[in-house]
Formats: structure tokens, C-alpha cells, sequence
């Protein structure tokens, strides 16, 4: 069997797990190499399984390191690629579509993330349900008229972003204290939305006011 058919098969493979995917740890297992590279498939089924048995064991990612799955419900599943950085696979479902996100974070010291949205068969959505926010959207009114004093103080708005299933809601928290010291935090604090909430229902977004 040649390369170009092992590819083929392997591609239909884990479209046809996507397709049946339901949970976290099912679209985790079903993800393509070319969304997430670290991991191969194999891989990413052994480390569910490590968790599910209780077992602690790492698996070695693509640049040597050690990655284990940390914790796992049906609508979120989190992964400890390395000391300073992880990702979770978020399942946004509702009756007529299904929405996967994949949000990576890393220490920059201080944590910030990103989110990026994929269809269920790991294809990424041609219109983001949600953009990142922008530095200006976490300036409040207070803080429209230091904007220059914010921005001598900040270079970038770091964030942490968090999913829960229950409530329904897509979070940004600002977390500028973990870039500087503390009474520069306090400081700008009146002028900086602490969090961007987004309240989902179905697949629509719509930010809390």
C-alpha cells in the first residue's frame, strides 16, 4: 500500500470519527495532525486513556516534552502540553450544528490564550462565531480618557479564556496583573474591564452588557 493511499485512508478515518464524535475526548482523539501536530492519533488515545485509569504517565510530544490530559468532562477535556502552556477542546453543541474550539494558552510570564472554532469534522469555521477582543474593547468609559496612560503601561492586554458548558458562557479575563507589579495594577483597574463575557445560545454569541 503506498503513501499517497495510507494518507487517504488515514484522512477518512478521522473525518469519519469527527462525524461520530460527541464528547471532548472524542473530538481531542479525532483531531487531524494538521490542526495539533505535537500529538499523533495514537497518541492522543493513549492519553485519554492514561487519565481515564488514573494513571499519571506523560506521553512525548513533538519537541520532546511531556503532555498528559489533566481533566475531562463530556464538553471539556484539558490538556498539559508542558509547564507553561496547555490546551482544551471545548464542544459548543446545540440541536443544529455543533461548534468545536480549541483554546491555547501559555505563561508569558502571565498566561494568555487564543481561541480558534472548527466545525465537527475539525474544518475551521468560515465566520468566527466570536473575534478575540481588541485592546481598545477593554478600556471602559472611566478609562477612554487615560487611554494613553493605559497604553504606556500595557503593550498587550494579556488573557485567559474560559468555557462553561452549564452556564452557557464564553469568558475573556483580562490578566494584566501578571505583567505588572501591583500597585500599577490597582491603579489602572476603574479604567479595565476585569472580564468580556459572551452568553451562547445555540450557536450565537452575544456579549453581555
Amino acid at each position: 500500500m503506498n503513501y499517497l493511499r495510507l494518507s487517504i485512508l488515514a484522512m477518512a478515518l478521522a473525518m469519519a470519527l469527527a462525524a461520530t464524535a460527541r464528547t471532548a475526548a472524542d473530538f481531542f482523539v479525532a483531531m487531524p495532525e494538521s490542526v495539533l501536530p505535537l500529538f499523533s492519533d495514537t497518541q492522543r488515545q493513549d492519553m485519554v486513556d492514561y487519565y481515564r485509569y488514573g494513571s499519571e504517565r506523560g506521553t512525548v510530544n513533538l519537541f520532546g516534552g511531556q503532555s498528559r490530559v489533566i481533566s475531562e468532562s463530556d464538553g471539556l477535556l484539558t490538556v498539559a502540553v508542558a509547564e507553561n502552556s496547555q490546551i482544551e477542546v471545548a464542544v459548543i453543541a446545540s440541536k443544529g450544528d455543533t461548534i468545536v474550539s480549541l483554546i491555547s494558552t501559555v505563561s508569558l510570564p502571565a498566561k494568555d490564550a487564543r481561541i480558534d472554532f472548527y466545525d465537527r469534522n475539525w474544518q475551521p469555521l468560515r465566520r468566527q462565531p466570536v473575534a478575540m477582543p481588541e485592546f481598545t474593547d477593554w478600556i471602559t468609559k472611566e478609562g477612554e480618557a487615560h487611554l494613553a496612560e493605559i497604553t504606556l503601561a500595557l503593550d498587550f492586554m494579556p488573557m485567559t479564556i474560559s468555557y462553561d458548558a452549564e452556564a452557557s458562557t464564553l469568558t475573556f479575563h483580562n490578566n494584566c496583573e501578571g505583567l505588572l507589579a501591583s500597585e500599577d495594577a490597582e491603579r489602572l483597574r476603574p479604567w479595565l474591564y476585569q472580564d468580556i463575557i459572551y452568553d451562547i445560545k445555540g450557536t450565537k454569541f452575544r456579549r453581555r452588557k
